[in-house]
């Protein structure tokens, strides 16, 4: 059985002690090193990041020398309630785990939820994420 790019039976024969809970969760967790939490690094990404948008979303992203990609949400007050807030920043956070590893390079990305975002569907939401990060990862001045 294949977990999170894990071979288990190939593992078996090694005698490693991983369970397949924790090969799981290492490839999909979303850890605060996977977050961009200083005011800092957000100011630092507003100021010299690139930035593309699509009807849902803005993008600002930057290559990063962390050795990960690193997402940072920003969703304000206009978008509206803090339950709506909440639960956009949740389907960010949730796209960002399970697709990370489509993107190339190791980026910085802060995204900037627009108004119209609230209503909608978790698969409308996903198809916007998707569409940016495409676009993230056709740039080709990351390290």
């Amino acid at each position: 059985m294949i977990c999170g790019g894990y071979d288990f039976e190939t593992a078996s024969n090694y005698n490693f002690s991983i369970t397949k809970r924790e090969a799981c969760s290492l490839r999909f967790s979303l850890t605060k090193a996977d977050r961009i939490l200083k005011r800092r690094d957000f100011i630092a990404l507003s100021q010299t990041g690139r930035r593309i948008q699509n009807e849902h979303f803005i993008a600002l992203f930057f290559p990063n020398s962390c050795g990960r990609s690193r997402i940072g949400i920003t969703v304000t007050k206009k978008v509206g309630s803090a339950v709506k807030r909440n639960r956009i920043k949740r389907l960010v956070r949730e796209y960002f785990r399970l697709n990370r590893h489509d993107l190339s390079g190791n980026w910085d990305i802060n995204l900037i939820a627009k108004r119209q975002i609230a209503d909608f569907s978790s698969e409308r939401v996903h198809r916007s994420l998707k569409n940016l990060f495409e676009h993230i990862s056709s740039y080709d001045d990351h390290k």
